[in-house]
């Protein structure tokens, strides 16, 4: 936000900026392990849509062939990531979005792009480098850096946070336009016609109630394209596409309102004061962009699909981290700074110096204000004219409290030598007019002006992110081998076939089966017919080498150990109930550290235990008490306190339908062994396969009484 000196501007107190994660022990991080990993066919291809979508024709009856339909959305499904785009007139939306939810992408209007990103449920947008106006000025020091704000908050899972499962992945999309395929108006037209090609590659059309999907005409099929039918919209539940953050004063006129029903997240609100360039177009600056199209244009609204290979989704894992690490200068648009009239401003030949008095709204008691100490780290970006000339300007940073009133300052040295020809013009005059009146003085001032903007960073953790998004790719290979539909049950008498398809773990991902399915326009849903054919949820992304828990297919999976052999994380996918869970090794690896600093932080504490060897996947939930799955953590009111709440809550989830639970434990330094805060991601599902809303994800801070654990307050 730029201001006039004596302007507010809001701020936001970050955490302290985290060192990497150490080398971890083993295997190593996938991607250092082996190359050409992340083959497509690494995710399961989806058990449950295809058989329930599949229905075996026995009679002789002719109908068009729906199987490149049905097979198109469970290859989607199944994928690691895709990418989408769309455009209305000058508006193009482009996204990667993962199979965690994960999203890289952006919004271009006229040439101008607004940079998206979401990770663990949070969204964050980042303006041009240029924000518009006569020159290359930016007093607001917000160009090129993420802002978040109320729609997506620093914590997933709470209120007005952006969720993952709100984000369409490529799973939660598939299932969104499957129904459409089953409803008895849809339309297989399987014809040959030059007519329906997308981007010259030859496609297959499917007009349902919701739009036309559009496949590859040969094996193996894939979706190309979908285009909304214009009055009838996309089914319930599908979000709509990114519309600009509120707040930007100068969006270009005609400014098009986007098609509802397509994949997106919740972007933040912007500061004021913030436009957009109006001079040439920006270069794009992705490393990874959708082909041009170079046929007919698509109507307005459709959301064509773009395959990543194994070297995209790489890419685009690696463009995550990139983005990830830059979130350490993120600002938090939400958090409100006021400066206390206006910024003190001082200009001589040796310089000019503007101090700002400024007063924070962040009350002691908010979380994120203890995890900082009850400080912020604090931007002051200034810009200085002299007589109206520009005269350079000064950033500083400096460490501000949440309470009260304090200064932040910066030096403008490069203001000096304009300072000092303005002032000698200035005297030069002021003498010639003394002369001119007999020698009487002559009094000059050189006056001088500016903007300035403070700011304060979002309290982002990006260790834990980046944790988070390791974690996620040791999943993406380890999943297990694809499978795909045996051979159809032969038909009986009555011409109808006597079971539905299965799916079994096949050598050749690519070979089809023999026989042909088809869509039965007229079936009900999977979930109607057979509880167990659902949609895609965790069940199906089981990885190689997880444990089984509970009897219901649920599984748990134990990441690395890392340094000094403390966990690094652990993944859990419950269904109805869970089984397996075992007590804690009380001296696991931390724990000796943990007893030490809970006795100095509390020697006169009289209960017996302060810390425990706490799991990351809860021992009623089928944790083991293993190294992997140990962190240290207080006792009250962290493992039996908000690690049981969470428990809980998880179960609630599990006992009517299937949850996936992902554990962090978040370390201040690459030397530390005792954590200072728990990273919980919860996405949850009912028995059919779809999701569920849920309340579960949380960051849990491990302190006690405000004193970290860790030692580190």
């Amino acid at each position: 936000m730029s201001n006039d000196f004596g302007a507010a501007a809001p701020m936001w107190p970050p955490v302290p900026p985290m060192p990497p994660h150490p080398p971890t022990v083993g295997r190593g991080p996938w991607w250092r392990r082996r190359k050409g990993l992340l083959g497509l066919g690494v995710f399961a291809v989806v058990a449950g849509l295809v058989a329930g979508l599949l229905v075996w024709q026995g009679s002789r009856t002719s109908k068009p062939d729906g199987t490149p339909f049905v097979e198109a959305l469970a290859d989607l499904a199944a994928q690691p990531a895709i990418g989408y785009r769309t455009s209305v007139g000058s508006t193009t939306v482009d996204m990667q979005v993962t199979y965690a939810g994960d999203v890289l992408g952006s919004v271009t209007v006229l040439g101008k792009k607004v940079s998206t990103l979401t990770v663990n449920g949070t969204s964050y947008v980042k303006m041009p480098n240029w924000l518009g106006g006569s020159d290359d000025k930016d007093p607001t020091g917000l160009a090129g850096r993420w802002i978040t704000g109320k729609s997506a908050a620093s914590t997933a899972g709470t209120s007005g946070a952006a969720s993952a499962s709100s984000v369409q992945t490529p799973a939660a999309l598939a299932n969104r336009l499957y129904p459409g395929l089953s409803s008895a108006s849809t339309v297989l037209d399987t014809a040959k016609s030059e007519a329906d090609s997308v981007d010259g590659t030859p496609a297959m059309k499917a007009t349902t109630p919701d739009g036309e999907l559009y496949v590859t005409r040969t094996s193996p099929y894939r979706l190309l394209r979908f285009v909304p039918k214009a009055k009838a919209g996309l089914p319930s539940g599908l979000p709509t596409l990114p519309s600009m953050p509120s707040g930007l004063p100068s969006l270009p006129s005609g400014f098009p309102s986007l098609p509802s029903g397509f994949p997106t997240f919740s972007l933040p609100a912007l500061p004021s004061g913030l436009g957009l360039p109006s001079g040439p177009g920006l270069a794009a600056d992705s490393a990874y962009r959708m082909p041009p199209a170079r046929y007919a244009a698509a109507p307005a609204g459709t959301l064509d699909f773009s395959r990543m290979s194994p070297q995209d989704v790489r890419s685009f894992y690696s463009r995550l981290e990139g983005a990830t690490k830059e979130l350490k200068q993120a600002v938090d648009a939400d958090i409100a700074f006021t400066l206390d009239g206006k910024a003190d401003l001082t200009c001589s030949s040796g310089g000019c110096t503007v101090v700002a008095h400024v007063t924070s709204n962040v009350r002691s008691s908010d979380p994120r204000a203890r995890i900082t100490g009850g400080k912020v780290n604090a931007t002051l970006t200034a810009t200085v004219e002299i007589e109206g000339q520009g005269a350079g300007g000064c950033t500083a940073t400096a460490v501000l409290p949440l309470t009260g009133t304090s200064d932040i300052a910066c030096d403008d040295a490069a203001a000096g030598p304009v300072f000092a020809e303005v002032e000698a013009e200035k005297k030069a005059e002021a003498e010639q007019e003394s002369e001119a009146e007999g020698g009487a003085p002559v009094p000059y001032t050189v006056s001088s002006a500016g903007q300035a903007s403070v700011e304060a960073m979002a309290t982002v953790d990006v260790d834990a992110l980046l944790l988070m998004e390791e974690l996620e790719q040791q999943i993406i290979e380890d999943f297990q081998r694809p499978v795909q539909p045996t051979a159809p049950p032969t038909p009986s008498a009555s011409g109808s076939a006597t079971q539905a398809p299965t799916l079994v773990p096949t050598q050749s991902p690519t070979a089809r089966p023999s026989g042909t399915p088809t869509v039965s326009p007229t079936a009900p849903p999977a979930g109607d017919r057979d509880e167990k054919r659902r949609k895609p949820t965790c069940i199906e992304r089981r990885p190689d080498g997880a444990e089984n828990n509970g009897p219901d297919e649920g599984w748990t999976y134990y990441s690395e150990i890392g340094w000094k052999q403390r966990a690094f994380g652990a993944v859990a996918c419950l269904a109805t109930e869970a089984s397996g869970g075992t007590a804690a090794n009380s001296n696991s690896p931390g724990m000796d550290e943990a007893r030490k600093r809970a006795k100095e932080l509390f020697p006169n504490s009289k209960e017996p235990y302060l810390v425990n060897s706490c799991h990351l996947i809860p021992n009623m939930l089928g944790g083991r008490g293993v190294t992997a799955n140990l962190s240290p953590c207080w006792t009250r009111p962290i493992n039996v306190g908000e690690m049981t709440d969470t428990a809980n809550c998880v179960a609630a989830l599990m006992r009517s339908g299937i949850v996936q639970m992902t554990v962090v434990p978040n370390f201040s330094k690459n030397t530390d062994m005792v954590p200072y805060s728990f990273s919980y991601r919860v996405e949850a599902w009912d028995r059919q396969g779809d999701p569920v809303a849920q309340t579960c994800s949380r960051v849990i801070v491990n302190e006690k009484e405000e004193k970290l654990l860790n030692g580190h307050n």
